[in-house]
């Protein structure tokens, strides 16, 4: 069996995979709160079993259970963030989306 075959990625690897993914779709959240998302669907313990070998992450790449739970978390976020705005006053809302932004 070739070594491709019988390692695969870990944690590391895979989170910094899917910020890259995710971080263009949901740029208007910060930062912090996307790495957390991903550190609570992706933690440090989680070895390569559930990513399988880099030949099979080449195939079939994130399990689908896992990206599904992010884009979830994700997605509160986006909803979140739309809920404070209509709560701010107007002169605010500016200011928030510039403040994520940077």
């Amino acid at each position: 069996m070739a070594l491709y075959e019988e390692q695969g990625p870990d944690a590391n690897y895979v989170r910094d995979y899917m910020y890259k993914k995710v971080h263009k779709q949901y740029f208007v959240l910060p930062d912090l709160y996307i790495n957390r998302v991903l550190l609570t669907h992706i933690p440090d313990t989680l070895h390569s079993a559930p990513f399988g070998s880099w030949r099979g992450w080449a195939t079939f790449g994130m399990p689908t259970h896992i990206g599904k739970a992010i884009v979830v978390d994700l997605d509160k976020g986006l909803q979140a963030m739309d809920k404070l705005e209509h709560l701010l006053p107007c002169r605010f809302r500016a200011n928030l989306r510039q403040t994520f932004l940077q």
